[in-house]
């Protein structure tokens, strides 16, 4: 009898997340991870007791991808630098991304954990401090919608300019007309730079 194929739990994972990552979430099973793996579904089911413990793993896996993305330097603007990253994800991972926020709700959890942990993010950028949390959660929600759609036209193959220069600059107009709006709503006539530079009525992000 040969001897038995023993395949670590690590690189079970990263099979079935290139298979999630290639072809969306319908294109993982036991059978598929174990053809790419060359093995028998045996070391599949020694290591994991079924699909909706791979599922998690995936939906960790995802979440952390995108969160390596949106915590990047993109520019000098940390609130900027979150939405930038989004879309940078969505172009290099265009099925990924149409997956986890364009098929279905399923990987809702991803979106509610990105949402809080970019909310975290700004809760730590000095320019944002004159806001409250509340206020902080409205700039974010909408310039969440806005960026999701820019990524949705980018994986339809809408826009023209995908270029790192182009997101930069669309998504620092619209944050700084967001930003604007909110101060002056609550009557805060600007932020400061985190340098206490020259003061400036908004920030930008994603």
């Amino acid at each position: 009898m040969p001897p038995k194929i023993l395949f670590p739990r690590e690189e079970i994972e990263n099979a079935a997340f290139k298979l999630f990552a290639s072809g969306g979430i319908r294109n993982v099973s036991v059978r598929k991870i174990a053809s790419l793996l060359g093995s028998s579904t045996a070391p599949i089911y020694s290591n994991f007791s079924s699909m909706d413990e791979i599922n998690k793993v995936l939906t960790e896996k995802a979440l952390g991808l995108l969160l390596n993305y949106t915590g990047r330097k993109y520019t000098e603007d940390p609130f900027l630098n979150i939405g930038v990253g989004l879309l940078i994800f969505a172009r290099e991972n265009k099925v990924l991304y149409r997956s986890l926020f364009l098929e279905s709700n399923r990987f809702q959890e991803v979106f509610d954990r990105l949402n809080e942990e970019n909310l975290v993010r700004m809760k730590q950028d000095e320019s944002l401090s004159v806001f409250n949390e509340d206020e902080l959660r409205s700039i974010l929600d909408k310039m969440t919608f806005f960026t999701l759609g820019l990524a949705a036209h980018l994986c339809a193959g809408y826009l023209k300019d995908t270029s790192d220069e182009w997101f930069i600059k669309t998504l620092y107009d619209m944050g700084d007309d967001v930003l604007r709006a909110t101060a002056h709503k609550k009557g805060k006539p600007g932020c400061t730079t985190p340098e206490g530079g020259h003061s400036r009525e908004t920030h930008h992000h994603r």
